[in-house]
């Protein structure tokens, strides 16, 4: 249940032309505000030769661009719930057998191929959710996402956690004593007892990030993170979803609009500057027809 593909982003030359008169614009500033509070000298002289060696390299990084991994995989929910011996919810079974509804996890994964030296300094991720039902009211959707909004407190720190789906078919996270998530390695059955696990754990890469999420209960969901940390190399970011999807669709995908902004450290002076990277991807979901 597993469909990758690569994917680049790059500037053309009208965006690489426009980015260097942008960055020119924005190093004469800093260096008008430099000399206003210092006197010229070597410092200002090494922080301009910094500037215009970190403006070439920006210009050949956007040239050359980014590669991301895409990768969806998805897993029908009801005949996992009833291989493993656990009921359907009362809700979902009735959705199911009267209503003519499947329901599948999915997991949208996008590793981010950076060279070693460099960090995403930010990234945003919309999904638009298509399919091929003729009926408006039939439409696939998203009954659970994760993260969520009120998920962003769990991004505090940079580490591979533990998420599930509990006995009411709902995303679950296995939480310690003090209400941190609990590592993926770390996982007791204790835990897993306690968030009412039932299929899982998955990893799932948190990040220390200032996140937003918005389009639950939508056909458009965007997840936004304007990361705090600088883990250089290739990066994952991981999006969980909870599909209701018609029986007569055949058919259902995505089409992801990923924004990244890569950045390293010789980059300091001008990385606030700095655009994101537009990639896109169109990702298939397995469906079990």
């Amino acid at each position: 249940m597993n469909q990758s593909v690569l994917c680049v982003g790059k500037f053309d030359a009208d965006g690489l032309d426009k980015l260097e008169r942008q960055l020119a614009i924005q190093t004469a500033s800093i260096r008008r505000l430099r000399d206003q509070n210092l006197d010229q000298g070597t410092e200002d002289e090494a922080e301009t030769a910094a500037m215009d060696t970190a403006t070439r390299d920006v210009i050949a990084t956007y040239g050359r661009g980014i590669t991301i991994a895409p990768q969806a995989e998805s897993r029908p929910l009801i005949p996992l719930f009833e291989a493993d011996g656990h009921a359907v919810p009362a809700a979902l079974k009735v959705d199911h057998e009267k209503m003519g509804y499947d329901f599948y996890s999915v997991e949208v994964i996008f590793t981010i191929l950076l060279p070693k030296d460099e960090y995403a300094s930010s990234a945003t991720f919309d999904l638009e959710i298509t399919d091929d039902a003729t009926n408006v009211a039939r439409k696939t959707r998203p009954i659970q996402l994760f993260p969520e909004r009120q998920d962003k407190d769990y991004f505090r720190a940079d580490f591979e956690g533990a998420v599930g789906i509990d006995a009411d078919m709902k995303l679950s996270l296995p939480l310690s004593v003090a209400g941190t998530v609990v590592p993926f390695l770390q996982l007791t059955p204790e835990a897993k007892l306690k968030a009412k696990m039932v299929v899982g754990p998955f990893s799932f890469p948190f990040r220390r990030a200032a996140i937003e999420v918005t389009g639950e209960q939508s056909q458009k969901v965007h997840w936004g993170y304007n990361l705090q940390s600088t883990l250089k190399g290739a990066n994952t970011f991981k999006s969980m979803l909870i599909l209701k999807v018609a029986k007569e669709t055949t058919r259902v995908g995505f089409e992801a609009d990923l924004q990244i902004v890569p950045c390293k450290s010789s980059w300091y002076l001008i990385r606030q500057h700095l655009p994101p990277i537009p990639v896109h991807a169109q990702l298939v979901v397995e469906l079990a027809r």
